[in-house]
């Protein structure tokens, strides 16, 4: 089982080819433009990776993580099929590291963030198999998303306000409430996945509800609409979230 998957001061990110990838973009026009000059400032590093962000990209992030026998891991993340702007407006993907540790992606011009994870042990090239955790939080009205994480189960808090389906491996988790855009404070909004295995799929999708654009992904990457997805991060945070109230349990049982 992996421990803390965070960013740490060690960890770089690395492109297909092993280079690090060292572009920070504060106080740039595109942090401008997405009005996160503040943002940007507030953390150690915020580095832009558009240029990436097509089918078939691989990005890796070193030493993210440990297993019980001290063992380093990396986390490969493969870009997957994207819903992009039919606008002529090119995707714009950043990475930031807040003070939780986690891997904070921010993707405009695109209707969702589609990607698989895989952890790699240091000195190996072919994906480990892991059991892992991660709380899902902030599932807005706007948001919904596929994955095969949570094989094991996933679990929400009876005040969630968010539906889980499964259909074979995949899990789908949309938001329930109709009112309000953006939730206050876990538990709404929120989920905590338990799975096992080598790699891990995940399609994060934006709803834009301006009746010019349909409410579909599509609108939402036309009209420029941005996203944030954090991965991983502070163990605690699960770990206060699970010892919280009433739980409903979502098993695949295979």
């Amino acid at each position: 089982m992996l421990n803390n998957i965070q960013w740490n001061t060690d960890t770089k990110v690395l492109d297909a080819n092993g280079n690090e990838i060292l572009n920070d973009i504060r106080n740039t026009e595109i942090t401008k433009e997405l009005n996160d000059l503040t943002f940007a400032e507030n953390n150690s590093k915020y580095i832009d990776l558009s240029k990436y962000f097509y089918s078939g990209s691989v990005l890796t992030f070193t030493d993210v993580a440990t297993d019980q026998y001290g063992n380093s891991y990396n986390l490969q993340i493969k870009i997957g099929d994207i819903i992009g702007s039919q606008n002529g407006e090119s995707p714009i993907f950043l990475v930031t590291n807040p003070k939780d540790g986690s891997f904070e992606f921010q993707v405009k011009n695109s209707g969702n963030f589609p990607f698989t994870i895989s952890f790699i042990k240091n000195g190996e090239t072919t994906s480990s198999k892991v059991i892992i955790n991660q709380l899902i939080s902030d599932i807005d009205n706007d948001q919904y998303f596929e994955t095969t994480f949570g094989n094991l189960a996933t679990v929400t808090d009876s005040g969630s306000k968010l539906d889980v389906s499964k259909n074979g491996p995949t899990t789908t988790i949309t938001s329930s409430a109709n009112v309000d855009f953006g939730f206050n404070s876990t538990p709404e909004g929120t989920a905590m996945m338990l799975s096992d295995g080598t790699e891990f799929l995940f399609n994060f999708y934006q709803i834009d509800y301006n009746e010019t654009y349909k409410g579909t992904p599509q609108g939402a990457a036309d009209s420029g609409m941005q996203m944030q997805v954090n991965l991983f991060g502070n163990a605690n945070v699960v770990k206060n979230y699970v010892s919280s109230s009433s739980v409903s349990y979502h098993y695949n049982v295979t």
